[in-house]
């Protein structure tokens, strides 16, 4: 139950409230109710009917005021809402007297007869619309929401939110209008529209920061968030995944462009620790090497380049590697160029050959036969050539 300037709400968004009551075609999912069969009806309605356990306001004779269904309902749905308001939760069932919490919970004799005996029960509220006035009065309340959804598996029931007391635009107008006879509510039930317009948007603007956290928000609004900060892979991580990113945003950011952060990078997106081979790392071997020519090929002149080393089939294919290659693009530094050399393991005179890295020191390497039939990529040094 909540209460904000001077509106006192009582929100149903619980499993154990939806499990309180009888669901038929329905079944709870987390904290959310969906259609037990989420599959595409083909454009045929498919049915289903809701009914809560009951809703204590705590006094006897309570009027019962606006309902608001927060769902996703589907183009062409139909939505029904009917409520029971009584000050005892006794009711009788077949001449014997029965407690409706128990008997919904029970629901002896299968969901179908259940829902059948407790039709008479249930005055109709409103249809066609998410909102609208429960108009019973009684200590405990039950609702009745049926529904006809053409594709169920769009279906989601987050919340129902009942209004015991609030402020009302009517309380702003003069005594001559707020002292109607008795029975006469038509400006009450008028103003009603615009109380639900109106203060459902303060709600909305107090809930902003709530909104805006992170940490608590979910689904689009966390996707938004994501794209605010930058994070182009939003739609495709779960919720919990891109919080996960998210929360560690500030330290990446802080080391974007860094050898570092590119290293942390590559080893996220990859699942493989890079070797960064930077100007200055072979700088003082160019100058001073005979084999320029050999250097300049390998490595160019530009200081502003560096080559990023990965092992060979890293990718699973050319559409991988291009989008590897976009991220990559994002975090280098600014008038820097990445260049990504795969290594394939063995030693191949005159290309990318690092000990430690790719090289195959005395180690054998089998034959492949392909459609080239050709030997591996090794060089043996010395050794008799009979062998």
């Amino acid at each position: 139950m909540g209460q904000d300037r001077g509106r006192m709400i009582m929100t149903l968004n619980r499993s154990g409230e939806w499990r309180r009551g009888l669901l038929s075609g329905l079944r709870a999912e987390g904290h959310e109710v969906v259609f037990s069969e989420r599959t595409d009806s083909g454009g045929l309605l498919s049915g289903a009917v809701l009914v809560t356990g009951s809703i204590d306001s705590t006094e006897p004779g309570f009027a019962w005021g606006g309902i608001r269904i927060d769902a996703d309902l589907p183009e062409n749905s139909v939505l029904r809402v009917s409520c029971h308001a009584s000050d005892s939760r006794e009711i009788t069932v077949d001449g014997e007297p029965a407690d409706l919490d128990r008997f919904l919970r029970g629901s002896h004799g299968g969901v179908e007869s259940a829902l059948a005996l407790l039709s008479p029960l249930f005055s109709p509220a409103f249809s066609g619309s998410r909102d609208g006035l429960a108009g019973v009065t009684g200590r405990w309340l039950w609702l009745r929401l049926e529904l006809l959804v053409p594709q169920p598996e769009r279906f989601r029931l987050r919340s129902i939110k009942l209004v015991l007391a609030r402020e009302k635009l009517l309380d702003y107008l003069p005594e001559i209008y707020r002292d109607t006879p008795e029975g006469d509510d038509f400006l009450r039930r008028f103003l009603e529209v615009f109380d639900s317009t109106f203060f459902e948007m303060e709600d909305r603007i107090g809930r902003i920061p709530e909104r805006l956290d992170w940490t608590v928000t979910q689904g689009p609004m966390l996707r938004t968030l994501a794209e605010w900060v930058c994070l182009g892979d939003a739609p495709e991580l779960s919720d919990a995944a891109l919080r996960e990113r998210m929360s560690g945003l500030a330290e990446e950011y802080g080391a974007i462009g860094t050898r570092p952060g590119i290293e942390r990078f590559v080893e996220k997106e990859l699942g493989v620790k890079p070797t960064i081979v930077e100007w200055f790392d072979w700088e003082r071997m160019y100058r001073e090497s005979p084999d320029r020519e050999q250097m300049e090929e390998l490595f160019g002149t530009d200081p502003h380049r560096f080559f990023l080393l990965l092992p060979d089939g890293v990718f699973p294919g050319t559409q991988a590697a291009a989008a590897f290659q976009r991220k990559l693009r994002e975090n280098v530094p600014a008038g820097a160029e990445a260049e990504i050399v795969l290594l394939r393991q063995g030693i191949v005179l005159g290309k990318h050959t690092y000990l430690g890295v790719n090289s195959l020191v005395g180690a054998w390497s089998p034959v492949r036969i392909d459609e080239n039939v050709t030997l591996s990529y090794d060089t043996l040094i010395g050794g008799d050539p009979d062998e």
